[in-house]
């Protein structure tokens, strides 16, 4: 059995070129993305992230392979 990588996602752009390298790199890799939306006030802005998340990450397994996935 070999060793998975854990990625922090954010969607951001340094997480996304993480997780871009290693899957360019065939590393077996877990996206973690946690979710800070616990104050009513940032509602729209937390939507506003998960879609974005949702879309990046569709991308990049599209693209350039497969990762587990945790929220």
């Amino acid at each position: 059995m070999s060793a998975t990588d854990l990625i922090l996602f954010s969607g951001g752009p340094d997480s996304t070129i993480l997780l871009k390298h290693f899957l360019q790199q065939k590393i077996k890799v877990r996206v973690l993305y946690i979710e800070m939306g616990w104050a009513l006030r940032t509602q729209f802005r937390i939507n506003l992230q998960d879609k974005v998340v949702e879309n990046v990450l569709h991308y990049l397994k599209n693209k350039y392979g497969t990762f587990e996935f945790s929220r």
